[in-house]
């Protein structure tokens, strides 16, 4: 297949916890701070898929999941999920294979990171207002905490949220990919199997057969 030029790819899935069920999102937070540099140095060094390579936690009114994005333009975006799913077969032994004093570096970077002052007046501002909308709870306090969580996480307890919500045999997992082609670039068919969504209208029906958007549009944190 030949190469797309300049085609974003990203790849997201996001778990069944929510803003109202916190415990989950730790765990969640200390892999990605293990996984980034292990992104990095696979897709963008070794693989040398493109020099974006980002993994990133997303937050989405009610879900919260793990988000990866590549640029290309040596890959088509098929390629580069093939990758992404290939690197997460690898997450489990990257997580078991960690040293004690390396999984501890990795949590206090976490915790550092939570408990860094605002040094901007916008930084706090978007912090106070994320509570207020979309989520809606008013709870200000809000990285303390999760600072005093994830520095009381293990390493089993990293283990097990891998297995039981982001491996590829989980049945807690959901994944969805945004593929962008280069307009150099037709577009392929849909898969087999795979609802195409070619419209805004289209998006928005969809999103309303999902579970979540009950919650949300009731909370007051999304459009109906």
């Amino acid at each position: 297949m030949e190469p797309r030029l300049a085609s974003p790819h990203g790849v997201s899935w996001p778990s069944p916890c929510t803003p109202r069920m916190p415990a989950p999102r730790r765990p969640r937070a200390v892999a990605l701070q293990v996984l980034h540099k292990n992104v990095e140095q696979q897709l963008r060094t070794v693989e040398q898929l493109g020099y974006i390579v980002w993994c990133t936690v997303r937050f989405t009114y009610n879900t919260v999941g793990l988000r990866f994005i590549i640029q290309s333009s040596v890959a088509s975006p098929a390629t580069l999920d093939e990758r992404i799913e290939a690197f997460l077969d690898t997450v489990p032994t990257i997580l078991r294979d960690l040293t004690e004093d390396e999984f501890r570096d990795y949590r206090q970077s976490l915790v550092e990171r939570k408990l860094e002052v605002d040094k901007k007046l916008r930084q706090e501002t978007g912090r106070y207002w994320h509570e207020i909308t979309p989520l809606g709870q008013y709870d200000f306090d809000r990285h303390v905490k999760d600072a005093e969580v994830v520095g009381q996480i293990t390493q089993e307890q990293l283990r097990t949220f891998w297995d039981e919500n982001c491996a590829r045999q989980s049945p807690r997992r959901r994944k969805a990919s945004f593929q962008v082609f280069s307009s150099q670039h037709e577009l392929p068919p849909a898969p087999e199997g795979v609802v195409a969504l070619d419209t805004l209208e289209q998006l928005v029906e969809y999103k309303k057969t999902l579970d979540v958007w009950p919650a949300v549009s009731e909370a007051g944190g999304g459009t109906k």
